[in-house]
């Protein structure tokens, strides 16, 4: 139960920065190919 309680304080690391930044950009690469392919 401990560890659970510690696990809600959780710090994220870069590494987790870096993919959420990827992730982040990926959908927006995708919303831009889909207004491109609904707007030509």
């Amino acid at each position: 139960m401990q560890d659970l309680l510690n696990g809600a304080h959780y710090v994220p690391t870069q590494l987790d920065v870096l993919f959420l930044f990827l992730f982040f950009l990926v959908n927006i690469f995708l919303l831009f190919l889909l207004l491109l392919v609904f707007f030509l």
